[in-house]
């Protein structure tokens, strides 16, 4: 069940075809290897912030063809979703939508699972706690009592993130208790290691940082013998938070310049350990043509680094836009719907810019609140 391991089989045949204009038989077989996946995956099938151009362009043009079947369709569409998350929200909700409206329609139990899925991996974002949350609870009542158990696992991870989205620690932590379990019982690698980073947060809320740096680390570790290409990355990301919280960014700064270099949002991490390191110079060229943040389930992760760059570098330019980015989700803490990093909570991040703007009562409000999001979690050390 390898992301890596299905991404290059299905992009491999797509290249590997030569197809002929007045047959669709090249076409046929570009469906069949796209659809040949039937298992959810929450995790990404391709690079971070990286759209592949070719292989959407491949989708849609099948997706434009009037001869297929509902369920290639509906399975097609899922693809699109995959390769658009985080990317183009508008087209990944309505071709979502659309999946599961045509699983409704057929009224194939497991093909309905594939589609409650395909949404749940289109609302992995901020202010879709409500809508995941009905989805999920129809999910878990449909393959409950199925051999089904992938979907299973994807389910008691969907109530987790629910869970993190509305503070329900004690809740979070049952999920990732049924969630490896079901990994464990089928042997799901992949699957366990998703849940095993969620341990791994939780620790780092619980002020245990080198548990948690360990945890990040056997993690990746199953990552990698799965075949993620994810796992080198992510526990860049996941140590930076570690030494935010430890206050000891500045001496992860050769690690966060390479992070800078292969993710989108990774630049102001890189400066705000050059700041740290008094590099102020260095820390402006560093992110010097910074992107809007991205849309998904780290944002407010990057948008915590970048504020803290904002107040190292006391540029309050881009700190209005940041406030009402975040106002929204100002009572949680930062990072947890993606259910595998934590950063301080969102209304310390909020109070931060407050200050950097010259608003000291409303800094101060948001202060407050953030005590009280950190003792909620049980975060002494953010309180």
């Amino acid at each position: 069940n390898s992301s890596r391991e299905r991404s290059r089989a299905t992009r491999t045949m797509i290249h590997g075809i030569t197809r002929d204009p007045a047959t669709s038989h090249g076409d046929d077989l570009v469906v069949a290897a796209f659809t040949a996946w039937t298992e959810p995956t929450p995790w990404l099938v391709r690079p971070y912030g990286v759209v592949d151009r070719p292989t959407v362009d491949a989708v849609q043009g099948l997706l434009d063809r009037a001869d297929l079947t509902p369920e290639a369709r509906c399975r097609l569409l899922d693809v699109l979703v995959s390769e658009l998350s985080g990317e183009d929200q508008a087209r990944v909700d309505a071709a979502a939508e659309e999946a599961l409206a045509i699983a409704r329609d057929l009224g194939d139990p497991d093909l309905l699972a594939f589609g409650l899925t395909t949404v749940l991996k289109g609302t992995h974002i901020d202010l879709r706690s409500d809508r995941r949350a009905a989805l999920t609870a129809e999910l878990d009542a449909l393959v409950r009592d199925r051999e089904l158990p992938a979907f299973q696992w994807y389910a008691a991870h969907a109530h987790g993130t629910v869970a993190a989205a509305r503070s329900d620690v004690d809740a979070l932590r049952r999920h990732v208790a049924d969630g490896i379990a079901v990994a464990r019982r089928y042997r799901m690698v992949e699957a366990e290691a998703v849940h095993r980073c969620t341990e791994a947060m939780l620790a780092h809320v619980d002020g245990r940082f080198g548990e948690s740096e360990r945890l990040y680390v056997e993690a990746t570790g199953l990552m990698q013998r799965a075949g993620s290409a994810h796992a080198e990355g992510f526990l860049a990301i996941a140590v930076a938070t570690l030494r935010l919280s430890e206050g000891r960014l500045a001496e992860f700064e050769p690690v966060l310049r390479d992070v800078a270099a292969g993710y989108p949002d990774g630049a102001d991490a890189w400066a705000l350990a050059l700041a740290g390191q008094g590099r102020l110079d260095e820390a402006r060229a560093a992110r010097s043509a910074v992107p809007p943040l991205r849309e998904d389930f780290f944002r407010t992760v990057f948008a915590t680094l970048r504020t803290k760059a904002l107040v190292a570098l006391d540029a309050p330019g881009e700190a209005v836009g940041l406030i009402a980015l975040l106002t929204p989700v100002h009572d949680q803490l930062g990072g947890v719907l993606s259910s595998s990093l934590a950063v301080q909570p969102v209304a310390h991040t909020l109070g931060e810019l407050h200050r950097l703007v010259g608003d000291h009562e409303r800094a101060a409000a948001c202060f407050a609140e953030a005590e009280r999001v950190a003792e909620r979690w049980g975060a002494p050390h953010w309180a």
